[in-house]
């Protein structure tokens, strides 16, 4: 408050603190600048200088990692079946979760009966059968791969548990789809040791254990067509002004990927 933060709040190991953006790049000693895609108009914030904490303010913040990613675009291929309250017919992955050389994306669980799942825990044991595993596939220079990870190493929560981007986007696609406020929202594990800057294709699927060990696997699409660009890339698609960089020194700027 005594330095015009208008709302904070503390989440686990984050604090989400909103001012403006003067005030931030005061309070960070660093530069926030407004950008625009050319193409597609969309407006984004980005520090464009190294961040760093004030003197005043080191005595009580012990670690501090600032993000200011850039929208990602995304343009589906096979469009799914459209999915209704009374008929979800897929894992519907709501965005992906791009960093420096890694990959995962946010999504809604659809269990082997086709609904949704109010079990965080074990998501689908409500529901005649819980997740077994969840089925990654990418493609990136010509070569296909495959990660398969156990239920238990994806991070999955009630959409009133979690916060900023992902709380915005569960609560948008529980209004979409009628479901309750507690409907279980899952993140992927990660897929790492990406090639930074080449294209990709993404999709994931889920595999369930019934009561009869009968498999069934229900896939998110359609594929993700994305990019990870290139720092000269972002600054012709965001017109930044010449001699002006984006800040690199950051470990969340490092990469940028944009689906589309």
């Amino acid at each position: 408050k005594a330095h015009s933060v208008s709302f904070y709040r503390p989440v686990s190991d984050w604090i989400t603190v909103e001012c403006d953006a003067n005030e931030a790049s005061s309070l960070l000693n660093t530069d926030f600048a407004e950008f625009e895609q050319v193409t597609t108009g969309v407006r984004t914030v980005k520090a464009t200088h190294k961040m760093d904490v004030p003197s005043f303010l080191r005595d009580h913040i012990d670690f501090i990692s600032g993000a200011s990613d850039f929208p990602q675009r995304m343009k589906v291929e096979n469009p799914p079946i459209p999915r209704t309250s009374q008929t979800p017919s897929e894992n519907t992955i709501l965005y992906m979760l791009p960093g420096d050389t890694t990959l995962a994306s946010f999504f809604l669980p659809v269990c082997s009966n086709g609904q949704t799942t109010l079990n965080a825990q074990t998501p689908c044991s409500d529901q005649g059968g819980a997740i077994q595993s969840v089925n990654q596939m990418y493609s990136q220079l010509g070569s296909n791969h495959a990660q398969t990870n156990q239920a238990s190493e994806m991070v999955c929560k009630p959409c009133s548990s979690w916060s900023s981007r992902q709380l915005s986007n569960c609560q948008s696609a529980n209004a979409e789809y009628n479901l309750p406020d507690d409907t279980v929202y899952c993140n992927t594990p990660l897929i790492v040791n990406l090639k930074n800057y080449y294209q990709i294709q993404y999709s994931m699927s889920t595999t369930f254990a019934s009561g009869t060990s009968e498999t069934v696997s229900w896939t998110a699409r359609p594929l993700f067509l994305g990019e990870f660009v290139t720092p000269t890339t972002l600054l012709n698609r965001y017109g930044v002004p010449p001699g002006r960089e984006l800040c690199k020194q950051s470990n969340n700027s490092q990469s940028v990927a944009e689906f589309g």
